[in-house]
């Protein structure tokens, strides 16, 4: 639906895991119908209200955040379907992306972060720990996650950063903790100085 709740076309699911556009005349013609993400008269208020939203790639994730309060879109068409005129809906918003599990969905998420960077007052990407290949928020959820677990994750999701691939293997410093050791750090400074690491203080 649009910014008002009109009707704009129908995103359908068929079994094992298709999904098609329908107009809201029921063709499945959806070529020159105005695209919007998911759920926008909610998120369009939850930016108004200054208040975090979050992306993510699906919309069966974005209805299970909804459960916990949680204000989340996603764009029709799965990964790589971001369209660029998205990014104006969230001018001044707090945005969080939380990617699915694999190299779509990464490629996805920083396609997204990307285009939000210049218009959103903060983007922050959060990849959930301990997710499957190809997990997403709702496995997450069903393994247990809890709404207090997650906004603690959202507390600590670094600002993001253009990815910058290195041809020696190299890695941002704020990432290691996260794709390395899953943030299973002991620390003896929070977030600064392991436990039973090298560390290395320089100025």
């Amino acid at each position: 639906v649009d910014e008002g709740g009109k009707l704009l076309f129908h995103v359908c699911r068929f079994e094992p895991k298709t999904f098609a556009q329908r107009a809201p005349d029921g063709s499945w013609k959806v070529r020159g119908i105005r695209q919007v993400p998911y759920r926008l008269p909610e998120i369009v208020e939850a930016i108004a209200e200054e208040k975090t939203v979050f992306i993510v790639e699906g919309e069966k994730d974005a209805d299970r955040l909804a459960r916990w309060n949680v204000q989340a879109t996603c764009n029709a068409g799965g990964a790589g379907k971001w369209r660029p005129e998205f990014a104006e809906l969230f001018r001044g918003a707090n945005v969080v992306v939380v990617p699915d599990n694999d190299a779509a969905g990464r490629n996805h998420a920083q396609m997204v972060c990307s285009s939000l960077a210049e218009v959103a007052s903060r983007v922050r990407y959060l990849a959930l720990p301990g997710l499957p290949d190809k997990g997403d928020v709702s496995n997450w959820v069903s393994s247990g996650g809890t709404p207090e677990a997650f906004h603690a994750l959202v507390e600590r999701a670094p600002n993001w950063m253009p990815s910058i691939e290195s041809k020696f293997g190299g890695m941002r410093w704020e990432s290691i903790g996260v794709t390395v050791l899953g943030n299973s750090y002991l620390w003896a400074v929070e977030d600064v100085i392991p436990m039973c690491e090298i560390t290395l203080v320089f100025g």
